[in-house]
Parts: C-alpha cells; structure tokens; sequence
C-alpha cells in the first residue's frame, strides 16, 4: 500500500479515526514529521511521548506551520473534551506504536534487502562497516548515527527512496520489547546480531534477559523466512541460531560459512585479518590491514563481510572496503568509539568515550594492553563509570578491576566515579605487576593535572566511560596544545 493521501494513511493505522472535514482526506502529504522545529508545510505530524516531552503541547506550533494533519492519542483527544482542532486529527490508541506501523507501511513499497543490525556492542561500528561494503556495490540507506530506538529506525525506514538498493537499519533497546516493536516497523529481510553482552541491565536485569530481547530479530527472520547471521563465537546466539530457518554462520573455527583469522596489532592497534567464505565449491579468501584499533574489529569485519558476500558483493571490493574503512566520529561532540587520535606532541590517545558497558571495557583494556609501545611509553588507562546496570553496577565495576591485573602491560590505571571506586578497591587488594600504580580522583581537574605530570611523548592513553561520565572532556583536555606547551 502506497501512502499518498490522508486516507491510505488512516487505513493504514488499524483502529484510527479521523477528525475533521471527510473531504479533506483526500489531500495528499509531503511527508512525516514528529518535530515541529524541523516540520515543513503540508507534513502530518505524528505527536509522540518521551520523558521529558509531548509532541501534544506543540499542536498550535504545527498547525501554525500548515502541517496537513496531525496523529494524536485518544487518551489526550477524550482529557481535551473533543474540542475542535485547527488541524484535522487522525486519533489512535499509541502515536508511537502508529508511527512504527507508517514505517512499516512504507517500507512494503520496497522489494530490497533490509538489514536489520541489534547486538550489545559493536553494532553501530558494524552497521558503518557493512554500509561502507555494500555502498561498493548498490545505493544504500543506512541509520544515521546511532538513532536505532522507535523514533530513530521508522524515521530511517521513511527516508526509503525508489533508487535505494538496499537498507542497513540499526537497531537498539534498552527495554523489553523494544526489538520485536522495531522488526514490526522496520519488517527486516535479513538480520545480523552482533553479540550478547551485559548491557541495560537496569532494565533487561540479567545477560538472559538480554539474549532473550536481542533474540526477537531472530524470532522475526524465523516467522518471516529471513536470512540470520549468527556468531558462532557468542553461546547464547550458537543457540539461538536454531530459531532461523536460513541461518548464515561466522566465526574463528572453519565450520562457519564464513571465517576469520586474526593476526596481531599494527601500531595504530589495527589486527590484520584473513577472511574465508567457505560457502562455495572451494573456499575465497581475503587478507587486509584494518585501521580501525582492536581485535574486536575482526569480528566487526568479518561480521559485515559475511552479510555483504551474502548479498552479492565481490571479495575483492569486500577487501577494498575493509581497508579504507575509517569510523566516522562526531568532531563536535569529542567522544568516539575506540578511535586512535594523535596529539601535538606525539602521545596517542585511544578514545573509546561514546559509551561503556562490561564487554566494551574489557574490549578496550584487553587492546590498550596488546598495543605496541617504545621503551620509554607507557600505556595508561583513565577509566569512568559504566552507567545503567541497575542493581549489577557494583559487582560489574569490581570485574573490573579484577580484569586489570591479568594485563599486565598496563602501567598507570586512573578511575573516577562513584562504581569506579569499586574497581580500585579491588586493585588494591590484588597483586600488582613491578612498576604499576593506580589512582581514585573525586575531581575531573586533579585527575588532567596530574596526567599532564604523567604523560610522555611516547605514551598511549585510553579514556573510557558512559556517555554520562563526559569522559571526552578529558580528551579535549590532552588535546590542547598550548596548554600543554606550558607543562
């Protein structure tokens, strides 16, 4: 069903009812909006809820910018007394259920591969990567950013144009449901699940509770006889596998359809990578240098050169892909995902500051520790608080430090936050490697000054935390180079 008129747009909303003038649904619309500061003339406006606001207080701001109609909840319509509106309303039970259903309808119109990309970590660095391959080949939509919840994928999916070939949508939660809601709006023809991992654990309260939602994509592509990736090296989604009806596996050992073989760090903390697809009469191989740090990036790679070769994209631009694949970061902002930075004076600086969760920091640590430094460098981590993990938090920031002195490369540990007093406490009572120290600040500035006394030109720094740790300030701080001229 093609969306054109105010009309396919109530048939397509089960159960809505339209408010105004029976003429008028006649009139056709120029789009979908759920902001009124970015609305343009002649949209429909779909009046969501969130925490901290109601699309519903910005009714008269819509109607003032000619938006053609309005989606409005029947709770607000009956609390409002029926009055007439300047708007004509198409009332339903949930605007935000609605407006994954206008995704979904939409996305009907199309007969490309929609690949829906969930995971705990790793997910929006695979969905860039993927992207990046398939765009060798075909005109690609993909998520922007991270904005993988309810609004950010159906307002992706509705970006959905005649000349797209294929769609790379991202998808998050962070609450129960929330997957099997997003594969209703985004209807996926294909699905990869990065891993399981603990992660929103405030919510989701145990790694089951996580494997049990990420698990709905999988439920989908069964139910729907789509095609699963499936991580062979992940037990919970080895497990999960058998909810596909065409599952496609990867993974380290060579009964996977699709293998990796991971060799050790540049000094930019890229791994070098062979990747065998073994779908074939006779196995294809690639070998490339990837830029971006961490062995975890090898999974990533391998990951999306699985779906990408699936879909029918050559090795060889596969291979071209991978090795002129940068991660986008977001320069104003300062946070990044695991991205090497160099400062003035020659230090590196691995900023993994977008956020943090149990397996990334391990991640992050495990590659600090693996990462190739001079006699006179160090390898100093700055570590933050990992944030919505509930009742979990003490005991995942105690793993913490309990993982630091199995590293033993790692020479000066520096944390802040309240869990993170967890971590070094920990420490305190482990046994340290020869000429290791660690340090608890309860101020951002004592830690900066004293990493300003610490740090060498030869030196590589990790800085992580949640993104409600401002992790990236300190960044920015090591950053400045007159400041630190001045040292």
């Amino acid at each position: 069903m093609k969306l054109s008129t105010l009309h396919d747009l109530v048939e397509a909303l089960n159960g809505a009812e339209f408010i105004g003038n029976t003429r008028s649904t006649r009139r056709g619309f120029s789009g979908i909006s759920t902001d009124t500061r970015t609305l343009e003339k002649g949209e429909v406006f779909v009046a969501l809820r969130g925490e901290n606001f109601d699309g519903h207080d910005h009714l008269k701001e819509a109607a003032k910018k000619k938006a053609q109609a309005a989606v409005v909840a029947w709770d607000w319509h009956w609390a409002e007394g029926r009055k007439k509106h300047p708007l004509p309303l198409i009332v339903v039970r949930d605007t935000l259920e609605a407006y994954g259903q206008i995704a979904a309808t939409h996305r009907r119109s199309f007969r490309i591969p929609v690949i829906a990309v969930a995971g705990s970590v790793g997910k929006t660095s695979t969905k860039e990567l993927l992207a990046a391959i398939l765009s060798t080949k075909y005109k690609v939509l993909a998520t922007e950013k991270n904005l993988n919840n309810r609004i950010g994928a159906p307002a992706t999916i509705l970006k959905l144009k005649k000349s797209h070939q294929v769609a790379v949508i991202e998808i998050g939660t962070n609450q129960p449901g929330e997957i099997a809601a997003l594969c209703r709006a985004v209807e996926p023809t294909h699905g990869l699940i990065t891993n399981i991992g603990e992660e929103h654990l405030e919510f989701l309260k145990s790694i089951e509770g996580v494997a049990q939602e990420e698990g709905a994509l999988f439920r989908w592509l069964g139910q729907n006889k789509g095609i699963g990736f499936v991580n062979l090296e992940d037990p919970y989604l080895k497990k999960m596998g058998s909810l596909l009806s065409n599952p496609v596996t990867f993974g380290r050992t060579k009964r996977a359809d699709y293998q990796v073989k991971v060799g050790g760090l540049d000094e930019r903390g890229g791994p070098a990578v062979e990747i065998i697809d073994h779908t074939g009469k006779k196995p294809r191989s690639i070998e490339v240098q990837l830029a971006t740090p961490g062995m975890h990036t090898a999974s990533n790679a391998l990951a999306a050169s699985a779906v990408a070769m699936k879909i029918g994209v050559p090795p060889t631009k596969v291979k071209k892909a991978l090795a002129e694949f940068r991660p986008v970061q977001d320069s104003t902002a300062g946070y990044a995902r695991l991205a090497m930075v160099d400062a003035p004076d020659g230090m590196r600086i691995l900023n993994d500051t977008y956020n943090a969760s149990p397996d990334s920091m391990r991640v992050a640590l495990e590659t600090l520790a693996k990462l190739k430094v001079s006699r006179k460098g160090k390898r100093i981590a700055v570590l933050g608080d990992m944030a919505e993990l509930g009742g979990h938090a003490a005991d995942a920031h105690i793993e913490v430090g309990r993982l630091i002195p199995t590293l033993k490369k790692i020479d000066v540990i520096m944390f802040i936050g309240r869990y993170m007093r967890r971590a070094y406490d920990e420490i305190a009572h482990a046994d340290r490697p020869a000429g290791r120290t660690s340090f608890f600040f309860r101020s951002r500035e004592k830690m900066v000054k004293l990493l300003r006394e610490l740090v060498g030109p030869e030196d590589v720094i990790l800085v992580k935390g949640s993104r409600a740790m401002a992790m990236e300030e300190i960044v920015q701080e090591l950053l400045r180079q007159d400041d630190r001229e001045g040292k």
